[in-house]
């Protein structure tokens, strides 16, 4: 009891520090700060994880792992666990629909960390001229792309409601 109370406490709290740390950098209109949210999701999903499946033979064994061996569950074994759970809570939540639900929200959300062309356009100021494209300003921190803040934002006001539901 006293290790996932404490398992528990700690990943809260380093999801509440990282929310708060990606709201000041949010305000300051910064662009990577999508890069936080995957992993304060994780960490979210971990914590309630570990609240459901604590007392079963694996969960046991995956807490003493995040103890011992300093390994955490996979995400992709935690969002099974927590679909299984919404199913087996109420019978209006299809497991299998939940489960895509979170995976794809999931693969939206790492679209801000992958080094794609989009994360280029976050990062730069870019014209067009006679079919060619050119980089005219690097953004070394701050976006002026108003559109992508608000997806940022978005997503963080779903993490903060995640955070304070659990």
């Amino acid at each position: 009891w006293l290790r996932r109370n404490y398992c528990r406490r700690g990943l809260f709290e380093k999801a509440i520090s990282m929310l708060s740390c990606l709201c000041e950098n949010l305000k300051l209109r910064y662009w990577y700060v999508g890069s936080m949210l995957r992993e304060i999701d994780e960490t979210l999903d971990v914590a309630f994880y570990f609240i459901i499946s604590g007392r079963e033979n694996s969960g046991a064994s995956d807490l003493k792992k995040w103890f011992r061996l300093n390994r955490s569950p996979s995400h992709n074994k935690c969002r099974i666990k927590i679909a299984e759970w919404y199913s087996q809570l109420t019978p209006l939540i299809d497991q299998e629909n939940h489960r895509l639900l979170m995976s794809n929200l999931y693969g939206i959300k790492s679209q801000f960390i992958h080094p794609t062309y989009q994360s280029i356009r976050d990062s730069s100021v870019l014209s067009y001229t006679n079919g060619k494209v050119t980089i005219d300003k690097l953004c070394y921190g701050k976006t002026s792309r108003k559109k992508r803040l608000w997806e940022l934002t978005h997503f963080t006001k779903s993490s903060i409601w995640t955070c304070f539901h659990l």
